[in-house]
């Protein structure tokens, strides 16, 4: 398992994926789909002119866009307290300045270091 920072998902925290392939620097990768504190399961899409029907949602990412790699989920699907942590860490020291993200109900945004609010 890995977590990416893919910049075109900036806005969605953590970003957890299974490698799939590897062909150099590039990663064929499986994307989760859970939070910070519940189970984490391959997410899906929908396929295009094929009503109703989803397949498993697969990428390719740079190597550049993987920082932490190497973990399991637990046997309930969570992320561990190490993974939960290095997250925090990382969200703390980000280039976004964001400190703390919160979604609810398609309403989000971030409170940065400086005070804001984005």
């Amino acid at each position: 398992m890995v977590l990416c920072d893919v910049e075109r998902y900036h806005d969605e925290w953590p970003q957890v994926a299974q490698v799939l392939n590897i062909d150099r620097d590039k990663y064929k990768i499986l994307w989760y789909k859970g939070s910070m504190t519940g189970a984490w399961t391959p997410a899906t899409r929908r396929v295009k002119g094929a009503k109703g029907k989803t397949e498993t949602y697969e990428d390719i990412v740079s190597q550049s866009e993987l920082w932490f790699s190497g973990f399991r989920l637990t046997p309930a699907g969570n992320l561990t307290k190490v993974t939960k942590d290095k997250q925090e860490h990382r969200l703390a020291g980000a280039d976004r300045s964001s400190i703390f993200f919160l979604k609810v109900k398609g309403l989000s945004f971030s409170i940065t270091k400086e005070g804001g609010v984005e």
